[in-house]
């Protein structure tokens, strides 16, 4: 395996990092101008759907889509944005997958409060992953299909973990794991137990279409992204939010068999060792996935 990667500094050579090179021929950017400590919101929009069966696994969501900007929290400034020419022109796509039901209690502002968890069984790891992608340069941004009419559907997902099979033409970027032990007990039931389930929800029905709003922590553990969004050997890096509101027809995505779309930012620091970074990747071959879910028996 072949590795390529660079740190340049407003026109100088800076500190020289590894990154896997994938085979392929055309390069994707990813240019950001911040500095170490900075805090940073990143913002997506997504769209999420449910399993018509659990079959070997109790996985019971999925969903995907794109960072859209990455703003300094202090100073309101552009860190990153989506399809910018001062940027590279790159896109970051994003799979957020893995989710199971801990458990579904009444309560809440919106009715329904879903506790969750990593899901188990089949080629499950029992953890609740978002991976995201830095697609291939070009002059719109990458070849992503988009999940409007004709493009991604819901049935395109075929395997734990596939986002590089159908929902982009790049490189990893970096792997969040949703972390437990900052989810609330239930008031009502104290059933609940704070140190196992990694995201809730507050929303409006135990099954999609649904709106709501909800909650996680995370840590970045692989891929170059993680020396400028997070540290593996840091705990609980990114404080996650998303709203979520029902897709219906006739949005060209309901054709293709999404039920929610979700936006809003995930909270953390910089902790790139130099600013106005510019990472060059190799390509070969995602915003905040949707998420919402699907009760289960």
């Amino acid at each position: 395996m072949q590795y390529l990667g660079r740190f340049i500094r407003a026109g100088a050579l800076g500190a020289v990092l590894a990154l896997p090179l994938a085979p392929a021929a055309d390069a994707a950017f990813f240019i950001y101008n911040a500095s170490p400590g900075d805090a940073f919101s990143l913002k997506f929009q997504g769209v999420t759907t449910e399993f018509a069966t659990t079959a070997l696994s109790n996985e019971t969501t999925w969903g995907w889509g794109y960072v859209t900007s990455i703003e300094n929290s202090s100073t309101f400034g552009t860190i990153w944005q989506q399809d910018n020419a001062a940027f590279g022109n790159a896109r970051l796509g994003f799979m957020i997958y893995g989710i199971a039901d801990l458990s579904i209690v009444p309560g809440g502002t919106f009715g329904q409060q879903i506790y969750n968890v990593g899901c188990t069984g089949g080629s499950c790891d029992g953890k609740i992953h978002i991976d995201f992608y830095l697609d291939s340069s070009t002059a719109t941004g990458g070849t992503n299909p988009g999940a409007t009419a004709g493009g991604l559907t819901t049935a395109d997902r075929t395997g734990f973990g596939s986002l590089n099979q159908i929902t982009t033409d790049g490189s990893l970027f970096m792997k969040w794991e949703l972390t437990a032990g900052h989810i609330l007990d239930n008031p009502d039931t104290g059933l609940i137990d704070e140190s196992v389930s990694t995201l809730f929800q507050d929303v409006s029905a135990a099954t999609l279409p649904a709106r709501g709003r909800g909650f996680f922590f995370a840590d970045c553990v692989a891929g170059p992204g993680c020396n400028i969004f997070g540290d593996s050997d840091l705990i609980d890096e990114l404080a996650g939010q998303f709203t979520l509101a029902p897709i219906v027809s006739p949005d060209p995505r309901f054709a293709n068999g999404w039920r929610g779309a979700v936006n809003d930012p995930v909270e953390g620091f910089i902790a790139a060792p130099v600013p106005a970074t510019v990472v060059v990747f190799g390509t070969a071959l995602i915003c905040l996935a949707g998420l919402g879910r699907r009760g289960r028996a």
